[in-house]
């Protein structure tokens, strides 16, 4: 078990109320169905941990948290609020009405019960703020406290929505509804790299000695020889091999003209002894 931070979406299903009559309408189970399948493809993609979906005097209701295992970002907040928006267009694409809570904060992660039945947990006064959000949220719309506006606000366009007073809370929090992607967001490609300052720095010296390294040396990569190049070299090679053996050959006839004439060194070795 451990503290995280981390951001929990609370996305209650207004328009389907399975605690009452509708658990036993075959249509309300259907759609539930389907919309429950589609929030899981939406929550995979952006890498979510899904973490229950229950039922009960607050309606239907699913809990998504990002920043615990098995996936955790540096942008929660931004994966969240994204999620939240596209949970929003396809609930709306199938006419469900829908209300949905967005908390950024720290949070207990780890195994709740006994030996007998546990189960693993992720709690605390931001997945509480969350779920009051989606509570009082008006139909089909998204709310976010501060501390997740503060964190997306530069990918995420925002609009303020009020002060609002939630249980458990002494001050107010300042509510605020996402309205799209920022358009410096599509632009921005440079994400800061946390850590690995020693690495960072190292690399860069290296980089920096390599392009002068580059400069110095004017170094503009390996050159095809031309054609006209080649043939003179091939014509230089035959020419000198050629020559090679003309003197190879000039040279043994001489030393077998030498090694013949009478007095000669080899001609001493087999001269005939007296009888």
């Amino acid at each position: 078990a451990e503290l995280r931070r981390s951001t929990a979406i609370f996305i209650n299903l207004k328009g389907l109320a399975l605690n009452y009559s509708g658990c036993n309408d075959p249509i309300v189970i259907r759609r539930v169905d389907n919309a429950l399948r589609k929030m899981q493809q939406i929550i995979q993609q952006n890498q979510g941990y899904l973490r229950q979906f229950c039922v009960d005097d607050k309606g239907t209701v699913l809990i998504v948290v990002f920043g615990v295992p098995p996936f955790t970002w540096e942008n929660n907040a931004v994966r969240a609020v994204k999620t939240a928006m596209e949970v929003k267009d396809m609930l709306n694409g199938i006419h469900i009405q829908h209300g949905i809570g967005i908390a950024t904060g720290d949070v207990y992660v780890g195994s709740v019960g006994s030996h007998v039945r546990h189960e693993h947990a992720v709690v605390g006064d931001t997945v509480n703020t969350a779920a009051r959000l989606s509570n009082k949220v008006p139909a089909n719309s998204i709310w976010v406290e501060e501390n997740t506006h503060a964190l997306a606000k530069t990918t995420i366009q925002f609009r303020w929505v009020k002060e609002l007073k939630v249980k458990g809370k002494n001050k107010l929090i300042q509510v605020y509804h996402p309205e799209g992607l920022s358009r410096n967001s599509a632009l921005s490609t440079h994400k800061q790299l946390l850590g690995r300052q020693k690495e960072l720095k190292e690399f860069s010296i290296a980089v920096f000695k390599l392009k002068e390294f580059l400069k110095k040396n004017s170094l503009q990569g390996p050159q095809k020889p031309s054609s006209r190049l080649k043939s003179r070299t091939r014509t230089s090679m035959g020419i000198g091999s050629i020559n090679a053996r003309m003197k190879r050959r000039e040279y043994l006839r001489k030393s077998q003209s030498v090694s013949m004439q009478p007095g000669s060194r080899v001609d001493r070795r087999f001269k005939p002894s007296k009888v």
